[in-house]
């Protein structure tokens, strides 16, 4: 049985130790998430212009994870906290923006109207926009209140993220990074592993 793209339970010795659980989530988020969302971005097959939404559905469930990872979190509540945490940990530079109530609607329409409805309506609603075309992975426009998203630099700005998490991970110095993330994957991974 796999446990993730490119390991079975046969590869690894049971219990898992924490490095072969980094390399296990490591490869799961790569292999089942980013990179099949990288791969929808580059596909030149005509259905990848209408792609957008496939990609923005894998994408957006990155950041809740991520947070919850990071901060230890094994509870099923605050899933609109732990997606703002989470988009602050991808743009650390929207901490330090002056427009506060600007940044505080960005990520309200980003999480209700992305997040939440293409989970719970198949579709974002009409306050986003996505368009392979934007400069930016997200810009906001506070005046018509219209969040603009670039799926392909989003996947770019996550996987920069994942991929300094796994290499902060990774450091054994690391002890409170590395103990919140083995307490959230062993929750998850109940009767897995």
């Amino acid at each position: 049985m796999f446990i993730s793209p490119n390991y079975r339970f046969s590869d690894l010795n049971i219990p898992l130790s924490l490095d072969d659980k980094i390399k296990v989530f490591e490869d799961q988020i790569l292999g089942w998430h980013l990179n099949t969302a990288d791969w929808i971005v580059k596909s030149r097959a005509k259905q990848a212009t209408h792609s957008a939404y496939a990609v923005m559905q894998i994408i957006l469930s990155y950041f809740e994870m991520i947070a919850k990872y990071e901060k230890g979190y094994v509870g099923n509540r605050k899933s609109g906290y732990f997606f703002e945490v989470g988009i602050k940990l991808v743009f650390p530079q929207l901490e330090t923006r002056p427009e506060k109530d600007a940044i505080k609607d960005l990520l309200k329409i980003l999480y209700k109207q992305g997040r939440c409805g293409l989970y719970h309506a198949g579709r974002a609603r009409s306050d986003i926009i996505v368009s392979w075309g934007y400069p930016f992975p997200i810009q906001y426009d506070p005046i018509k209140k219209l969040l603009g998203i670039n799926p392909k630099k989003m996947v770019n700005s996550i996987r920069q993220h994942f991929k300094g998490y796994i290499i902060k991970l990774k450091d054994a110095s690391n002890c409170i990074l590395r103990t919140k993330f083995e307490v959230k994957f062993d929750h998850e991974s109940k009767g897995s592993a």
